[in-house]
């Protein structure tokens, strides 16, 4: 499911998208369509080199960090989302 409304909903967890796209209107429909209320982020005009900073070569590419900004879980697959969190709620 991609859509953030879950228990983690009340938590102080954040989620924070970052478009790879540069196709801005396929991105903001995708974004608007599945109801994602998060932080959005995108590079359109490909001026940033996180894609080489962040090894960011295909997408979704998942970071979990905890309230002290330390990496919990990295490369893991959207489908290990729900678990990481379940698993470091009282970190995050």
């Amino acid at each position: 499911e991609i859509n953030s409304s879950n228990e983690f909903s009340n938590s102080k967890i954040s989620v924070v998208a970052v478009n790879t796209d540069t196709e801005e209107d396929k991105w903001i429909d995708f974004v608007t369509e599945n109801e994602l209320d998060w932080i959005h982020l995108a590079d359109i005009s490909i001026k940033s080199p996180f894609r080489e900073l962040y090894d960011i070569r295909q997408t979704p590419k998942v970071y979990i960090l905890d309230k002290d900004l330390t990496i919990i879980a990295k490369h893991i697959g959207v489908d290990q989302i729900h678990q990481v969190l379940s698993n470091h709620q009282s970190d995050l």
